[in-house]
């Protein structure tokens, strides 16, 4: 499957995903000398859909198993594996069971909203703020 037929399919997933419940992921920030570390808990048999990043960074799972896309295909990720991930990248996970993933950026921005601002693409279809919180209207009742 090409790119672009892979990301119009992704664009499809998140369009459908607006309309379910968004479930709640810790998310857990760094910031050291240039670099940011975030640390998210992903639930088991969730989803999730990332943004376009503008820098090459770092995915590492922690504890759990992910499935994720590559340039390759899906790749089945359990603790201790690393990808390099190029700019440009959007993935799309599932949690296999309950997963802790980092992902490491370079950046000299201070602030969760400048970092994003930094390493990511802004994309309104997406269902969670800047440091990972669900848009206030979408929180379960």
């Amino acid at each position: 499957m090409n790119d672009l037929v892979l990301q119009q399919q992704i664009d499809k997933l998140i369009d459908a995903g607006r309309q379910l419940p968004q479930v709640e992921m810790p998310t857990l920030h760094w910031l050291l000398e240039g670099m940011y570390a975030r640390q998210i808990l992903i639930p088991e048999g969730t989803i999730i859909v990332g943004r376009y990043h503008k820098k090459p960074h770092f995915f590492m799972v922690l504890k759990g198993s992910i499935g994720v896309t590559t340039e390759d295909g899906i790749k089945a990720l359990r603790a201790g594996n690393m990808l390099m991930c190029p700019p440009g990248a959007r993935r799309v996970g599932i949690a296999y069971e309950d997963t802790i993933v980092v992902t490491i950026h370079r950046t000299e921005a201070t602030s969760l909203e400048e970092i994003e601002d930094d390493v990511v693409e802004f994309d309104i279809r997406h269902r969670y703020g800047v440091g990972n919180e669900i848009l206030l209207e979408e929180k379960p009742s």
